[in-house]
This record gives structure tokens, C-alpha cells and sequence, in this order.
């Protein structure tokens, strides 16, 4: 039996989005879902995406009640499709992506809140899993399962998984399928999620209220996930996060090396900008917990290992490598990675991400190079990421579209 559909809204957070906010449009026009509105804002783009919005959705100024609770910068206007009604355009001053989510959350009339990037296409029924989900009032938030749009091809009017494309997108696969059908779903188990994808995340809107939404931070996704989780905490209330594997949507990955680096310097620099902010906090503002995977896994194996391991690496230059001990070590590692893709490759074809017998040959021949190439490149990013965070700005920079890849 199918739940009643609750009121929805879809926030839109766009900067210089004019090669894929169509794309992310026409995937919310197909939704199998009736009761929601759409929120495009505009932050300030410089090219043409707001003139592309107001061509292709038929834009008016209209009236629209707030909630006057959160700051963010001057909206110039708040526009309404003549064509889809339900579709509403809020044009402001530039302040970063934390601050656009803020004008979407004052705006939105519904209390469950859906926030994607423009780049994400929402798969037609993942409306309908958060509403499910939502029904238990004890769910105050949960992400998604996103998959790189570039890894998918349609097929007889399918999405199927496609792992025939250039090795820079398939390590990029590798690591969203390990993040979240392994990662989210064992931190969703035991209530330890610390970042509930930008991409692709719903919240209560009164939830988000009460916690002030959203800090001005390049990492809004993983420090909105924290001050829920501290909200958690301090709750008498038994709340919930919450990952659901079945709600799908579809992001593009970085195609070049440069659009990678770029990428992952933001987010380490988003998770030191989180360690700085929430650091006197573990053990005491979240459970132990939270608190032992932020502090084990994130910082002391995501971060500090980084560090160790290029030291290693140096040290056996510097003393000379003993070759037998590298083909040992490269073995070791390679039989990890390869047990790793396995289990996440399993559990991913238990929610009916399946790939064809061929691409499951392809993806072991890749895993070697994956260890040998991309993973220290990965350490390589870690490391720059957060020395670099102690000695950049923090803002929110447009990502390097290609706007190829439809749903529709």
C-alpha cells in the first residue's frame, strides 16, 4: 500500500549552471510524484543561467510568503513559472551555496525539504522513498544514493550501469559505489552518519530551523550533517538519520584531471573546515559514536594516513626500495581493493545496480591501476586539500560543467 504523498519541496542551489540546470529540470518535470514544488536559486550566476531559466520555465515576479528566520544576502526577486506553477525561481545576490540553501529553506512551504545540485538529475521515483521513509516522524533527515551520470547509459528506456568509459570516471564510480553502499549504509546502521551528500539530501524544514540552517562553509553538507547530529544528542526524542539506498539520483563527476583536483581540494578542505569547527565538540556535543568514526576513520585514516604513507614512500626512496617488499605490499593492497569492490559491487546489485558480465571483467582488470595510480593521487589531493585549507579562502567556486548527460 502506497503512502499518501506529503508536501515536498526541491531546493536548487545554482551557480554559473547554464550547461546543466535543463537537465536538471526536465528530471524533475518526469517525478512519479505530484505533491512538491520546485526551488531554483540563483546565486548570483554570471553567465547565462538565469536568462536560460527565465526562457525556458516562462518566468513572472510573483509574491511569496517566508519564514523570516534565517539571514542570507538581498533577493532581487521571486519569480514563478508561467508553465509549471509549481516551479519558482529565487534570484539574489552571490553568497555562496550554504546561503542560497538558507533563501531556499525561508521560502519553501512544505515540511520535507529535498536539496540537490543543479548538476544532479532526480531519478523519477526517489520522491517517492523519502516520502515513505518520512512517514516515521522520528527520520529528521536522510540522503540518497547518488551515481555518476557519466557511469549510466539508457537502454530500451532503462538506466543500466555502464562501465565503459575513460579511466578518470572509473575510479570516480569505484569510490561513489564504496561510498555509499558500504560507507553510508553501515554509518546509517549504527546512527554514525557524519555528511549527508550535497548532491542529494532531505530534511525536516523545522528541524533546520531550529539549528539556525546552514553555516557559510565550503563543506555545507557535512556541517549540516554535524549540527544535526548534535541536535540528536542533546534531543530527549529518539531521532534519526537516515540513508536510503532505492532514492536515486544521478551527478556528473569531474572529466578531466584539472575538474578532479579542484573537486577534491574542496572537500578536504570542507572536512578540515568541519575538524577546526566541531573538533572541541566529540565526546561531548555528539554520542561516542559519531564521535569515534569522525575521529578514527574521517580524520585519523582519511587525513593522518595520508600523511604517513608518503613519508613511508620517501623513506624507502631515500634508504633505497626493497623491490620485494614493494610487490608485496602492492599485492596486499591490490587483494583489499579487490575484496572491497566485491562486497560493494555485491550490495549494490542487491538494489538492482547491475552490471553486464563484461563490465564486471573490465572492472577487476581496472582494479590494479586503481591502486597503483589513483588511490595515491587520492592521498596526493589530501594532502594538498588540507595544507592549502590554512591558506586559502573559503568560497563556494563553480565546478567545470560538460552538461552532455540527460535522464530524460
Amino acid at each position: 500500500m502506497e503512502n499518501k504523498e506529503q508536501g515536498i519541496s526541491i531546493l536548487i542551489p545554482a551557480y554559473n549552471e547554464e550547461l546543466v540546470i535543463k537537465n536538471c529540470i526536465d528530471a524533475v518535470f518526469n517525478l512519479e510524484y505530484s505533491n512538491y514544488e520546485t526551488i531554483i536559486i540563483n546565486d548570483g550566476s554570471s553567465d547565462n543561467t538565469l536568462q536560460i531559466l527565465r526562457t525556458y520555465l516562462d518566468l513572472e515576479v510573483t509574491e511569496r510568503t517566508k519564514s523570516n528566520q534565517l539571514s542570507h544576502k538581498i533577493i532581487h526577486n521571486v519569480l514563478q513559472s508561467k508553465k509549471y506553477p509549481n516551479i519558482y525561481v529565487i534570484d539574489k545576490e552571490n553568497g555562496g551555496k550554504a546561503d542560497s540553501l538558507n533563501a531556499g529553506i525561508e521560502y519553501a512551504h512544505n515540511e520535507i525539504l529535498i536539496s540537490i545540485d543543479a548538476d544532479s538529475m532526480l531519478k523519477k521515483d526517489s520522491l517517492n522513498y523519502i516520502n515513505n521513509e518520512f512517514e516515521d516522524e522520528s527520520v529528521i533527515a536522510a540522503g540518497g544514493t547518488v551515481h555518476i551520470a557519466q557511469g549510466i547509459k539508457k537502454e530500451k528506456g532503462k538506466i543500466l550501469p555502464n562501465f565503459g568509459i575513460k579511466p578518470l570516471i572509473r575510479c570516480q564510480v569505484l569510490q561513489y559505489l564504496d561510498s555509499f553502499f558500504i560507507r553510508k549504509i553501515t554509518q546509517a546502521k549504527f546512527g554514525s552518519m557524519i555528511v549527508i551528500a550535497g548532491a542529494f539530501g532531505a530534511f525536516r524544514k523545522s528541524i533546520l530551523l531550529e539549528i539556525d540552517g546552514y553555516r557559510s562553509t565550503v563543506g555545507e553538507d557535512m556541517d549540516i550533517t554535524l549540527k544535526l547530529q548534535k541536535y540528536i544528542n542533546k534531543s530527549t526524542k529518539k531521532l534519526r538519520l537516515l540513508y536510503i539506498p532505492e532514492a536515486i539520483c544521478y551527478t556528473e563527476c569531474p572529466a578531466n584531471l584539472r575538474g578532479l583536483y579542484k573537486q577534491r581540494l574542496r572537500w578536504q578542505r570542507a572536512f578540515i573546515d568541519c575538524v577546526v569547527e566541531y573538533w572541541d565538540l566529540l565526546f561531548k556535543g555528539f554520542n561516542r559514536i559519531v564521535s569515534y568514526y569522525f575521529l578514527l576513520d574521517s580524520f585519523i585514516i582519511g587525513t593522518l594516513t595520508a600523511f604517513s604513507t608518503i613519508f613511508i614512500a620517501l623513506d624507502m626512496a631515500i634508504q633505497g626500495i626493497n623491490t620485494y617488499m614493494l610487490i608485496i605490499l602492492f599485492m596486499i593492497t591490490t587483494l583489499i581493493a579487490i575484496s572491497q569492490d566485491i562486497l560493494c559491487l555485491t550490495v549494490s546489485a542487491h538494489y538492482g545496480f547491475v552490471y553486464s558480465k563484461v563490465d564486471y571483467v573490465k572492472i577487476i582488470l581496472f582494479l590494479p591501476f586503481e591502486v597503483l595510480i589513483y588511490r595515491p593521487l587520492g592521498m596526493v589531493f589530501t594532502i594538498i586539500g588540507t595544507i592549502s585549507y590554512f591558506f586559502n579562502d573559503h568560497h563556494w567556486g563553480s565546478a567545470d560543467r560538460i552538461g552532455e548527460f540527460s535522464i530524460s
